[in-house]
C-alpha cells in the first residue's frame, strides 16, 4: 500500500479519500491483444483508494476513454441475464398503462431488457444510438457512453424520442469518470415523476473473498449495496427498491430510483461507513499475501516437472495473471474463440492457442477462468484430459474447484 499523495475525492460523494491506496503499478490493459509477441504495449498506473465517508472503493486514475476502447470489433461483454424476466415483469407491474409508457435505455447493454418489456406489449421503447452520441459504427461502447452522454446532448435525445417513464440503465454506472456529470445527464431522459433502473456488480463478496481477478481498468467503481445507495443519494435520487440476484461469479445489484423531492443526508451510519472502509483496507492489504500465496501453489506443481495453462483469455484471466505476477508459470492460454487464437496476452505475452493444445506437451493442470456455471460443461468436453490425470481448477474463490481452497 501507498499513501496517497495528491487531494482525490470521492467520485460518488464528492468527499475524500483514505489516505491508504493499493498502487499496483503499471498494467496494460486487458482488450490490447497482441498480434506478435514483441509488439509494444501501453501501460497504465493501476491504483486504488476508498472514500473515508462512503466506504466505495475506486480507481484513482483511470486510463484515458480514448485508449481503453476496443481495438478488435469482435470484443464483446456478457453480462448476466438469468434475473432480466422477473426485471421485466417487475417494472410492467409499476406502469399505469401499457399503451402510454415511454421506455428507454441508454447503451447496446439494454437491448435485452428492452426486449422483454416489448415482448411484454409496451410499444413505445427506444434507446440511444450511436450517431447521437457523435459515434460512428453500428454501437456505441461503454467507455463512450459514459464520457459523451451529457446534460446537453442528453435533453436533445429526451426531447427527440419522448422523454421515459422509466429508463433502464445496466453495467454502465461502474465505468463513469464523472459520476455526477453522468447522473446528471441520465435525469434529462426521465420524465420528472419517471423512475431509473440502474445494474451493477455487487462487489461485497469479490472484498471479502480477495478475488483480485475482478480489478479492471474499466471499472472505475466497485459497488456494493451500501456504496451503490449512497452514490445514488447523494447525487439525487431517491431509492424506491434494490434487489440483488445471486450469481456463481458476482452478484447483480439492481436498483429502481426516482428523482428526490429533498436533498438527503448520506444513508451510511458510522458502523456501516466503517464496515465499508474497513472491508477494503483488509482488500488492500491482504494484496500481497494473496499474491505470494498464489504463486506458491503453482511454485508446488512446477517443482515436479507439471506444466499448468489457463483456459480462458478474457479480462478476468488478463488481471489474474497479470495482478498476481503467474506469467511465468503458464505454458500458455486456451481459448475457443477463434479470433483470439493465434494471439498474445495483454502484459504476460503468453499465447492464445484452442483448448486442443490442451493434449499437447504433457499439461497437467488447467486452470479455468471461465464463469464457474460453464466449468461442468468444459470439464464434461475434455474428460479424456481428466482421465489421463489432468486437473482442472478455477481461479475464482467462489468455484468448487477454487485453487486456493
Amino acid at each position: 500500500m501507498n499513501e496517497l499523495s495528491s487531494n482525490y475525492l470521492c467520485r460518488s460523494c464528492g468527499k475524500s479519500l483514505h489516505a491508504k491506496t493499493l498502487d499496483m503499478g503499471l498494467q496494460p490493459l486487458c482488450n490490447r491483444f497482441m498480434l506478435n509477441q514483441t509488439d509494444p504495449e501501453y501501460n497504465h498506473n493501476l491504483a486504488l483508494g476508498v472514500c473515508l465517508a462512503c466506504g466505495l472503493m475506486q480507481l484513482l486514475d483511470p486510463p484515458p476513454v480514448e485508449e481503453v476502447a476496443p481495438r478488435f470489433s469482435w470484443i464483446t461483454y456478457n453480462e448476466p441475464e438469468a434475473h432480466l424476466d422477473q426485471l421485466a415483469d417487475m417494472l410492467l407491474g409499476m406502469v399505469a398503462s401499457k399503451s402510454d409508457t415511454v421506455i428507454a435505455g441508454v447503451s447496446y447493454k439494454d437491448d435485452t431488457t428492452l426486449e422483454r418489456l416489448r415482448r411484454r406489449g409496451i410499444d413505445w421503447v427506444w434507446r440511444i444510438a450511436p450517431e447521437e452520441l457523435g459515434v460512428g459504427g453500428s454501437r456505441a461502447e461503454i467507455e463512450t457512453v459514459q464520457k459523451r452522454l451529457s446534460v446537453e446532448n442528453s435533453a436533445t435525445i429526451g426531447k427527440r424520442h419522448g422523454c421515459a417513464d422509466i429508463v433502464v440503465v445496466r453495467h454502465i454506472l461502474e465505468h463513469a469518470h464523472d459520476v455526477k456529470a453522468f447522473l446528471g445527464a441520465l435525469k434529462m431522459l426521465m420524465k420528472p415523476e419517471g423512475i431509473i433502473v440502474f445494474e451493477v456488480p455487487d462487489c461485497k463478496s469479490v472484498l471479502s473473498l480477495k478475488d483480485y481477478s475482478t480489478i479492471w481498468e474499466e471499472h472505475v467503481l466497485y459497488f456494493t449495496p451500501a456504496t451503490l445507495s449512497v452514490c445514488l443519494e447523494s447525487n439525487g435520487f431517491e431509492i424506491l427498491q434494490m434487489e440483488n440476484y445471486a450469481y456463481p461469479l458476482e452478484n447483480s445489484l439492481v436498483v429502481l430510483a426516482r428523482l428526490q423531492k429533498a436533498t438527503h443526508a448520506l444513508p451510511l451510519t458510522e458502523q456501516d461507513r466503517l464496515l465499508e472502509i474497513n472491508r477494503v483496507l483488509d482488500y488492500f492489504d491482504s494484496f500481497p499475501l494473496e499474491r505470494a500465496h498464489y504463486q506458491q501453489i503453482l511454485e508446488g506443481y512446477r517443482k515436479f516437472g507439471n506444466k499448468i495453462v489457463l483456459f480462458g483469455a478474457g479480462h478476468l484471466a488478463c488481471s489474474y495473471v497479470n495482478l498476481m505476477g503467474l506469467e511465468n508459470y503458464f505454458e500458455y492460454i486456451l481459448d475457443d474463440d477463434p479470433n483470439r487464437q493465434g494471439l498474445f496476452m495483454p502484459g504476460s505475452r503468453l499465447q492464445i492457442k484452442s483448448s486442443a493444445a490442451l493434449y499437447d506437451q504433457g499439461i497437467s493442470l488447467c486452470l479455468l477462468s471461465l464463469n464457474p456455471s460453464n466449468e461442468n460443461r468444459v470439464i464434461t468436453k475434455n474428460r479424456d484430459f481428466v482421465e489421463r490425470g489432468g486437473e482442472f481448477r478455477s481461479i475464482f474463490p467462489t468455484s468448487d474447484l477454487a485453487l486456493r481452497s
